[in-house]
């Protein structure tokens, strides 16, 4: 058959990105055929193909699906098969034909067409499409993939078993279950492809989402010298293999920025001793990316080695995880950032981190020198978590003029269970404001039965 001569046409009749560019319509259609007749204008050729493309369903549409059907030109025997879709003139025997046929782009176009269930004709028919190694076959090897995938049942998915397939054909693009269920035979076929530069997605890909743990060890070894080793480090992740962190503390030199940020993302969900190390040292890296990565993994998994690093942290925009990593970590050389963040930092987040963390810490209380009642209220809140500290601040708040101030400091002496803080509470039954009386009501239960008479 004669070639198309115009490949950008034949792209867009494929590829094209918007459908209905031109608006649809028997005068249309016949209007670009007759400038077709005098000029193979890729323009005319595109705006026919987007027409037919819509499913357009008309006589004219109908008529040219037989003139072209037999057609030597790619392109017109392309859009013939586009008009029998559109017009329902598709029949399965003379499709197969065309996917058997010479022409990859009618091929392509032929099989998008199948529908319903499969036969043995058309399994055959696809199975010979994937034997077909010229490299211009690629969409139509993609498009048979994916239709013996929707067909399913053993004789579809036997054709598989030959391997012939290359990476963007993997059935499992197309059925994340045909991975599973063949297992056995992906795990050793991906780790034989792994330094081929063809499988460097696919085959970790498929490694990782089956979790293969004999695939740890070929991996570690394939990474070390991949020219792309963002995929294997996803899959090393996946896998969650401790085995694995000896071989990432290596990649963690790499030249790329965005390997060893990957390498720092895999090894936080991997931990281990060397975590806070590496994540420590990648606080300097002259990556942006790279530190706000380390930053995310110290202030989940950082020790106390790495209070220095995380007090720095809380003068960033991580402030907030920062002052959680502290309070989790529980080392008293944070208390002096915690009470500056507990009152005087923006972010409310933050603010809140920090409190968690002074309540958790064991300390000395610095007191409230703040007539901000919003930090009153913080500091009264705080109180509730120290039944060591002096409650003089606290009698002084339930006297408070901010009534949520009030409200707080009737919750931290339930909190307490001081049965000397009954009387004061009591006196907040008469209060003003609902809330308060609420919550004396509330706090007068939790002292127990003798606080109330």
């Amino acid at each position: 058959m004669r070639q198309v001569e115009d490949a950008l046409a034949v792209y867009e009749v494929l590829m094209a990105p918007e459908k209905g560019a031109v608006s649809a319509g028997p005068s249309t259609l016949q209007e670009l055929l007759a400038a077709y007749q005098t000029s193979r204008a890729p323009r005319i050729m595109s705006k026919i193909s987007f027409l037919l493309l819509d499913g357009l369903n008309t006589p004219v549409a109908a008529e040219l699906a037989e003139r072209w059907w037999d057609s030597d030109d790619d392109w017109e025997a392309n859009v013939a098969v586009l008009a029998a879709r559109g017009t329902g003139l598709l029949d399965r025997e003379r499709l197969l034909r065309k996917v058997t046929g010479d022409s990859s782009v009618v091929a392509w176009t032929a099989i998008e067409s199948l529908t319903g269930d499969g036969t043995p004709e058309e399994i055959a028919a696809l199975h010979s499409v994937l034997r077909n190694p010229d490299q211009m076959w690629e969409g139509a090897r993609v498009a048979a993939t994916k239709r013996l995938v929707a067909i399913g049942g053993l004789d579809a998915e036997a054709v598989f078993q030959e391997w012939t397939f290359r990476p963007a054909e993997a059935p499992w693009r197309f059925d994340r279950s045909w991975l599973h269920r063949n297992a056995a035979q992906v795990v050793p076929r991906m780790i034989e492809a792994l330094p081929t530069a063809w499988w460097y997605y696919e085959a970790p890909f498929a490694l990782g989402e089956l979790r293969a743990a004999e695939a740890v060890g070929p991996l570690c070894e394939a990474v070390l010298t991949a020219s792309q080793p963002l995929p294997m480090i996803e899959a090393l992740g996946k896998i969650g293999s401790a085995d694995a962190v000896p071989t990432l503390v290596r990649l963690f030199e790499h030249a790329d920025p965005k390997v060893r940020a990957a390498v720092l993302q895999v090894l936080g969900k991997l931990g281990g001793a060397e975590l806070t190390v590496v994540a420590m040292a990648a606080c300097d890296d002259t990556d942006v990316l790279v530190r706000q990565q380390a930053a995310r993994v110290l202030v989940r998994h950082a020790d106390a080695r790495a209070v220095p690093l995380l007090l720095h942290l809380c003068e960033t925009a991580h402030a907030a995880q920062a002052a959680d990593a502290l309070a989790r970590i529980g080392d008293p050389r944070a208390l002096p950032m915690l009470w500056h963040l507990f009152f005087h930092h923006p972010d409310k987040a933050a603010r809140h981190a920090a409190g968690r963390g002074l309540a958790r810490i064991d300390g000395a209380d610095r007191g409230c020198w703040s007539t901000d009642p919003q930090a009153v209220r913080a500091y009264v809140w705080l109180l509730g978590h120290k039944p060591g500290w002096p409650r003089h601040a606290l009698r002084r708040a339930i006297e408070h003029t901010d009534a949520l101030v009030r409200a707080r400091a009737a919750e931290t002496c339930g909190r307490l269970a001081d049965p000397a803080a009954a009387e004061d509470v009591r006196a907040l039954l008469d209060d003003p404001d609902p809330r308060v009386r609420t919550a004396a009501r509330h706090a007068l239960d939790r002292l127990g039965p003798e606080a109330e008479s």
